[in-house]
């Protein structure tokens, strides 16, 4: 033990709460076993109460009682006073329509730098692996990359799989592949589609 103070601590603790425990189950046991007894002022007023004995209307009945065995008449209350009136509310103008804005859709024209950029940079397709064409394997493969100030393609990676490996992999390394002229760094998301004929 790393500390007896504590660990003594804790069993007096606990015999405390089995005792308070012991205690309180033969509480509950011993009145349902014995007889109820009310002692009075002398052997003979001791009375032994049955199983229906009620302590109510009797004792009601003389907790409000006079001395002369007469009920005091109790003055009324007085009326609550009656509640104020509720204000008036204006009824609420409903608000007018919001109006559909068209949504809009941003477009590389061919005048821009980074489409233009874009567009003069060698990016080859990827070579259908072999085995994955064998096995009737298919999909697109999402790839996320940037392209740096030398237009040279780093930190490619996937950003959605196709589930298939070999498919990943051939589209990583199609990406790696691609050089574009230089200019400002870009990031890029670009599909690699394998469609089988």
């Amino acid at each position: 033990m790393k500390d007896p103070q504590l660990h003594a601590l804790n069993i007096v603790t606990l015999a405390a709460w089995l005792s308070v425990s012991g205690f309180a189950a033969i509480a509950i046991w011993v009145p349902s076993s014995l007889p109820t007894v009310i002692a009075g002022s002398s052997a003979e007023t001791t009375t032994e109460l049955g199983d229906d004995f009620t302590l109510g209307d009797a004792t009601a009945a003389r907790l409000g009682e006079d001395d002369d065995g007469e009920s005091p008449e109790a003055p009324p209350p007085d009326p609550l006073p009656a509640p104020p009136p509720l204000p008036v509310r204006a009824p609420l103008a409903t608000l007018p329509e919001i109006p559909r804005l068209p949504t809009r859709v941003r477009r590389l024209d061919p005048g821009n730098a980074v489409a233009a950029r874009l567009a003069a940079g060698r990016t080859p397709g990827p070579s259908y692996p072999a085995d994955a064409r064998r096995n009737g394997q298919a999909g697109t493969v999402v790839i996320q990359f940037t392209v740096n100030t030398a237009g040279d393609v780093r930190d490619a990676k996937i950003y959605t799989s196709s589930n298939w490996p070999l498919l990943d992999r051939e589209a990583l390394r199609t990406v790696l592949s691609w050089k574009f002229p230089p200019g400002d760094t870009m990031a890029l998301i670009r599909p690699i589609v394998f469609r089988l004929p």
